[in-house]
């Protein structure tokens, strides 16, 4: 891993400043330019009638978690590769323990995407495709349905929520480099987990070796959609609450988000049960 050009870059490492400025190297994931065309250009009013602040709130308390494990997952991942004299039996534990975090990491990060969707008013269903749960009087609206050859289908049905035209994330999460390493992360997820998931075909071959994958690319092309993620979603809801004032609409809540509110995050070996 090159030195400053790891996870230690990214601007949700530990340190000063949970959204201070930052950039990639080009040939670490998707450049900011990538992103710049689309997340800084207005979005289609109707996509901003359930923009939701709670549960904003709650996808940021997640990025904040991804912030804490992101330099151990870092540590981790370097004492898993560091195989020089070690016995057979260190490098095997390394080496799982390491792909345990990864595993709680991923979790975490899923909780976090599904945050982000419920600003929008998307829900996530295991075998269903994604819908709005938002109480409108418009007709609730799903994206393209599962394929059929999957029973459990709900770690896909996130990401494929994340290129619904219900919002506006797929000019983020659907471009090319960051929806490959969506995919790449979530392939490995499953790879590393050593159980047969039914939303998802058997692996016939052990997986590679771990430093065969290039998870710096990954993280670092997946923190930085998060970012802009919420970037966008916090410019939308301030959006809605301008709009929703100036047409009187906008009624206070009864719970206002709290930064001591963590009740709702549950622990990460749970996530599925949910």
């Amino acid at each position: 891993m090159e030195q400053n050009k790891g996870l230690s870059a990214s601007r949700w490492a530990t340190g000063p400043g949970l959204l201070r400025p930052r950039r990639l190297a080009s040939s670490r994931g998707s450049s900011p330019s990538e992103f710049s065309s689309t997340t800084d250009s207005p979005r289609d009013q109707d996509q901003l009638h359930s923009c939701d602040e709670r549960h904003l709130s709650r996808f940021l308390k997640m990025a904040k978690r991804l912030k804490w494990k992101m330099p151990f997952l870092e540590l981790g991942y370097a004492k898993a590769t560091s195989r020089a004299g070690l016995s057979q039996q260190d490098i095997e534990e390394n080496e799982i323990n390491f792909k345990l975090d990864y595993y709680e990491y991923y979790i975490l990060l899923e909780q976090a995407l599904v945050s982000l969707l419920a600003v929008y008013g998307v829900a996530i269903d295991r075998h269903a495709a994604p819908t709005t749960t938002k109480k409108t009087r418009s007709p609730e609206r799903s994206v393209e349905p599962p394929k059929p050859e999957y029973k459990h289908r709900y770690h896909a049905n996130v990401i494929s929520a994340l290129e619904s035209p219900l919002t506006p994330l797929g000019a983020i999460f659907g471009i090319d480099p960051v929806r490959k390493q969506l995919l790449r992360a979530k392939e490995l997820r499953n790879r590393w987990k050593y159980i047969d998931d039914d939303d998802e075909p058997l692996y016939n071959q052990p997986p590679p070796p771990l430093e065969s994958y290039n998870l710096d690319e990954i993280l670092q092309t997946v923190q930085l959609a998060i970012e802009h993620g919420y970037e966008m979603a916090q410019r939308d809801v301030e959006d809605y609450q301008v709009r929703s004032r100036a047409s009187g609409k906008l009624q206070p809540s009864s719970e206002p988000p709290s930064s001591q509110d963590w009740d709702f995050m549950v622990n990460a070996m749970e996530w599925e049960a949910i």
